[in-house]
């Protein structure tokens, strides 16, 4: 995502600050808090209510207009629980000329969220921290979402999250200066499936970045010997994962894995969107598992393999990206 606004909202404890710092950190981002605004309002004599909350939004919506308009990608953290706190957003996006995007997070263990709620510190001396019947009500009051957005359960690891926040949110190489750069050798991980899943969403990233940046018509034209066009060409990739994951190392039976070919070339009737979301959500289900094995695990026998023995989960993920990054070109 480059010079876009990023909203990542959601209830009191289910993991959005920490999702929004990571957000930040990974796309370089200007981050803007709700919470900080409200706490210096507070400080400087305004009293608690209705109205310091809106002002709290509405700064936040001016530093973050402020921002896009300088170039910059900004990520915003707030609970966002009513229509008219998320047009905030929407007109802070529409009067830089830049794209907004939202991620709902929700934690659907409720033992987990408790937990995170009662062992909260944050540096705050006025903003109060609810209790889990406060939680309650507010989750009672939180009006419903009507347009597109992301949801992350943050019951799964934060790169995880991230990991499908990313996913879902094509980077436009028309606008280039912000885009993501190759994962550097420098990058903390928590181990080493971290880092190759993060290879994979590099190079998904520069898949979705050229092909959100062409026309329609570019889209599902073709200018190479092959025939092939960049919608088909996001079809078959996500079918790659799909085939070297789920059909070949977890060794399950899946619906007509040559779903990308018709008669020996690539052919899809979707559209654009269509074919990002599927992308997106096959993202998911190779993080799911990535995380369930170990790198040196052999995968079971099956088609997939063609007679030949088992490749380690190491080799397939080392496999995925590499036609990720040959078709990209």
């Amino acid at each position: 995502m480059t010079r876009g606004l990023l909203v990542v909202f959601g209830l009191p404890g289910t993991g959005k600050s920490a999702l929004a710092d990571a957000l930040g950190q990974r796309l370089a981002a200007v981050r803007l808090s709700v919470d900080d605004a409200e706490e210096a309002l507070l400080a400087a004599g305004l009293s608690p209510g209705w109205t310091t909350g809106v002002a709290a939004y509405e700064a936040v919506g001016a530093f973050a207009a402020q921002n896009l308009r300088a170039g910059a990608t900004v990520v915003v953290d707030a609970v966002n629980d009513s229509e008219p706190a998320r047009e905030t957003w929407r007109r802070a996006a529409v009067s830089a000329g830049a794209e907004v995007r939202f991620v709902l997070t929700i934690c659907t263990d409720e033992a987990e969220h408790r937990r995170r709620l009662a062992g909260r510190t944050r540096p705050y001396t006025h903003v109060r921290e609810p209790a889990w019947d406060d939680l309650q009500r507010r989750a009672e009051g939180f009006e419903p979402w009507a347009g597109p957005h992301t949801v992350v359960d943050t019951v799964h690891p934060l790169p995880d999250s991230v990991a499908r926040v990313l996913a879902a949110t094509p980077r436009r190489a028309s606008t280039a200066p912000a885009q993501r750069d190759f994962p550097s050798p420098t990058l903390p991980f928590d181990d080493e499936r971290a880092v190759l899943l993060d290879y994979l969403d590099f190079f998904r990233g520069v898949l979705l970045a050229k092909v959100t940046a062409l026309s329609p018509a570019d889209q599902r034209g073709s200018r190479l010997p092959s025939g092939w066009t960049p919608l088909e060409l996001v079809h078959h990739l996500r079918h790659v994962e799909r085939r070297w994951l789920e059909w070949g190392f977890e060794g399950r039976p899946v619906p007509d894995p040559w779903a990308d070919e018709v008669d020996g070339r690539w052919h899809t009737e979707q559209d654009h969107v269509s074919l990002t979301v599927a992308l997106a959500d096959q993202a998911q289900v190779t993080i799911r598992i990535v995380r369930a094995h170990g790198l040196d695990e052999i995968g079971r026998p099956g088609a997939r393999w063609d007679g030949a023995p088992p490749a380690p989960l190491r080799r397939v993920l080392l496999e995925v990206p590499r036609v990720s990054r040959t078709t990209t070109r």
